[in-house]
């Protein structure tokens, strides 16, 4: 369980800097799963700076989670 608590904050820490910083990268595999999976219609809201906060902030109180519960020694 420990393990699966810092897996998750580190990964939603890590998806909220890549949709924070670099759109590019997310727009890139949008369109090769667009293309991959033949899809036409594509209805595109931008939340990326929204979603990218909230994932690192996630990720954050995970950690503190994590370390409350002296899961992780740092």
């Amino acid at each position: 369980m420990e393990s699966l608590l810092i897996f998750c904050s580190l990964l939603c820490i890590i998806l909220g800097i890549i949709q924070l910083f670099f759109p590019k990268v997310v727009d890139s595999m949008e369109q090769y799963l667009d293309q991959l999976f033949h899809i036409t219609e594509h209805n595109t809201i931008s939340f990326r700076r929204i979603i990218g906060l909230t994932l690192i902030i996630v990720g954050i109180i995970l950690i503190y989670s994590a370390k409350k519960n002296h899961f992780i020694g740092i």
